[in-house]
C-alpha cells in the first residue's frame, strides 16, 4: 500500500474569485455578461457588478454575514446570478431553489439550511432600489458558500456544504493547464436546473474569466 498525498500548493496562487471579477470589470465593462428571454442583448459586466451591488447593499443592511444562509427563490434567468452574486459579496452563503418548485419542497430547505433571509419576487423591487454598495467582504476557504439539494424523491431533500474553497479549487482545477483550460471567448447554457453542482462550476468560471 502506497500512500500519495496530493500536492495543493498551486491553490495559494490563484485569486480570490470576485478579485478576478473585479479585475475583469475593469478590463471590459461593456463585455457581455448574462442573457435570458427577457433580456436577449444581454447585460454587460459593470450592469451585473452594479447590480449585484444592490443585492450587496439590502443584504448588508439586514445585517447578513459570513455563515450566514440566503435563500434565492427567483424566476429562471439572469436575477439568480445577480442574486448569488450579491450574496458572495456578502461573504455569505447561498441556497438556490427555482420558483416553480413546490411551496413544502421550498419551505422545507429554508428551514434545513437556517436561512436568515430570502431573495424572492417580492423583494427583488426593493433591492433594486438600494444604492450599489461597493466592494465585497472576504471570505475564508472553510466559510460557507453554497448548498445544493437534491431531488428529495428518495424522502426529504438532502443539502451538500459547498465552501468557499471548493470554489477556489474549480478555478484552480479547471484553469492549471492541460486541454480543459476555459477561455474567454467560451458561452456558457445554463440549462441543467439551477440548484446543480454544475450550474454553480460555470457561473464561477465565467466570474474569473
Amino acid at each position: 500500500l502506497v500512500k500519495t498525498i496530493m500536492n495543493m500548493d498551486f491553490l495559494e496562487e490563484q485569486p480570490y474569485f470576485l478579485d478576478a471579477w473585479r479585475e475583469n470589470v475593469t478590463a471590459g465593462p461593456d463585455r457581455l455578461f448574462l442573457t435570458d428571454e427577457v433580456h436577449p442583448r444581454g447585460i454587460t459586466r459593470r450592469d451585473t457588478d452594479e447590480l449585484s451591488a444592490k443585492v450587496f447593499a439590502w443584504l448588508k443592511k439586514q445585517g447578513i454575514g459570513k455563515e450566514d444562509f440566503v435563500l434565492v427563490c427567483l424566476p429562471r434567468g439572469i436575477m439568480i446570478p445577480i442574486a448569488m452574486m450579491g450574496v458572495w459579496k456578502a461573504g455569505a452563503a447561498v441556497t438556490v431553489v427555482e420558483d416553480t418548485y413546490a411551496a413544502e419542497r421550498i419551505e422545507f430547505i429554508r428551514k434545513d439550511c437556517n436561512c436568515k433571509t430570502v431573495i424572492d419576487i417580492s423583494s427583488w423591487e426593493e433591492i433594486m432600489n438600494e444604492e450599489p454598495l461597493s466592494g465585497f467582504q472576504k471570505a475564508q476557504d472553510h466559510d460557507a458558500a453554497l448548498a445544493v439539494y437534491t431531488s428529495g424523491t428518495t424522502g426529504f431533500p438532502k443539502g451538500v456544504l459547498h465552501e468557499y474553497g471548493n470554489l477556489k479549487l474549480h478555478m484552480a482545477t479547471r484553469n492549471n493547464g492541460g486541454n480543459d483550460k476555459t477561455r474567454i471567448e467560451e458561452r456558457f447554457a445554463f440549462i441543467a436546473p439551477l440548484n446543480f453542482v454544475a450550474f454553480y462550476k460555470n457561473l464561477v468560471t465565467a466570474i474569473v474569466l
